[in-house]
């Protein structure tokens, strides 16, 4: 059994393609230009619904910049692979070497608190 929810929905649908029918035979120009206005309206308002609700959150404005930035390295990266130039890539390790520290010992002491036992109860 269907729920009435669905013979609200098509019942809606059914009279959204009448009407356009009937517009559609009277005045085509005019519901040309009115399908194209409602477009254009949609659009400004996702535009600038994405733009500030994309602002609110300052997580995702940093994760959208990083990505933008890592997307610019990239493509440098591959410029200069591409052209046939050689990149110098110098490993952590090359740069840094590893250093030998003398292991300190630890100066520490022991604070004296309550010794007793307790109440678990």
């Amino acid at each position: 059994m269907k729920r009435p929810s669905t013979y609200i929905a098509v019942g809606l649908i059914l009279l959204a393609l009448f009407g356009f029918y009937t517009q559609f035979s009277a005045n085509p120009q005019g519901m040309i230009t009115s399908i194209l206005v409602l477009v254009a309206v949609v659009a400004i308002v996702i535009f600038a619904f994405k733009k500030y609700s994309a602002s609110t959150n300052p997580q995702q404005s940093s994760y959208n910049k990083a990505v933008k930035q890592s997307k610019i390295h990239l493509q440098q990266k591959q410029k200069g692979t591409a052209s046939g130039k050689k990149t110098n890539v110098v490993h952590y390790s090359a740069r840094h070497p590893k250093r030998n520290r003398k292991k300190s010992e630890a100066h520490l002491t022991v604070i004296d608190g309550k010794k007793g036992k307790k109440n678990r109860a």
